[in-house]
């Protein structure tokens, strides 16, 4: 009976250790979402004159697959990659020149030419 009430009150110990750290991980991630909202919203818009320079997706998930696009431009020896729509991705071509609109790491838009 010892045994049952021991391995009982471990069970329980680590139950409630395992959902404290999938907790403690949903709530890192929301803040650290929020956080870089608030840092893009407080950026200014810029505008440069950029090339993309990759194009990349990341597919995720099982059963209920998902794909995030991603693009990476070029400037001024500058080079940063952004998270964007699938009719924005499918739109753009490595070696597209433009003008590159984005505010902080938010992609804003890309005009050709």
């Amino acid at each position: 009976m010892q045994d049952l009430v021991h391995s009982s009150g471990l069970f329980m110990f680590f139950f409630y250790a395992i959902a404290m750290l999938i907790l403690g991980t949903v709530c890192f991630q929301i803040v650290k979402n929020m956080t870089e909202w608030l840092r893009n919203n407080q950026a200014p818009k810029e505008t440069c004159r950029a090339r993309l320079v990759a194009k990349r997706t990341h597919v995720f998930g099982n059963e209920m697959a998902r794909t995030n696009y991603y693009v990476t431009f070029e400037w001024e020896g500058k080079r940063q990659e952004f998270r964007v729509r699938p009719d924005q991705y499918a739109l753009l071509a490595e070696g597209d020149v433009g003008s590159l609109h984005f505010q902080g790491t938010r992609f804003l838009g890309f005009d050709r030419g």
